[in-house]
């Protein structure tokens, strides 16, 4: 006979329960790491409450399952270890969309400041010609007076390179 007996698994079950149990492992594992990150990214351990329960929660589906392949429990309960395996995913799919969408910095968008230069100190752009731009590189200088920018050689002054007097 090709075929497993009565009550044992084939090849293609057990593989199925191998890619799932790594599967759920592998999410679970990402969920508890997020919000472990985002807890001390707060500095606010009462994020941990939701690793504990992920824990709490797998090492539920663990035991019932040892114990349902162990037949130590009546084979009806495996209606319960499929509902722990489906809030097993549901809580680690809340995890990640905790930890990641609402609680990891954005960055803040960049400012638009095509005519000039921008102060990160003050958030303004400074204003500086159209044609002054290019002279903004090394070996020359950035002037800054008040509002106003111009880029142009470091032996000038700010005047000197507003009224066009630009060496290079």
């Amino acid at each position: 006979m090709e075929g497993p007996l009565y009550g044992e698994t084939t090849k293609g079950q057990k593989a199925m329960f191998y890619i799932c149990t790594i599967g759920f492992g592998l999410v679970t594992l990402a969920a508890v790491l997020a919000c472990v990150i985002v807890a001390f990214m707060d500095k606010n351990f009462s994020h941990l409450i939701l690793v504990f329960a992920l824990a709490a929660m797998t090492v539920t589906v663990i035991l019932m399952w040892r114990w349902y392949r162990a037949e130590h429990i009546h084979p009806k309960f495996k209606w319960i270890i499929a509902l722990l395996l489906v809030c097993l995913a549901v809580s680690d799919v809340a995890g990640l969309v905790y930890s990641i969408a609402y609680k990891i910095p954005k960055p803040e968008p960049l400012p638009n400041c095509s005519n000039g230069l921008y102060n990160f100190n003050t958030s303004k752009c400074i204003p500086v010609p159209n044609d002054n731009l290019k002279y903004c590189i090394p070996p020359n200088c950035m002037f800054f007076n008040g509002g106003r920018g111009c880029c142009g050689n470091c032996s000038l002054g700010f005047e000197a390179c507003v009224n066009g007097s630009k060496s290079d």
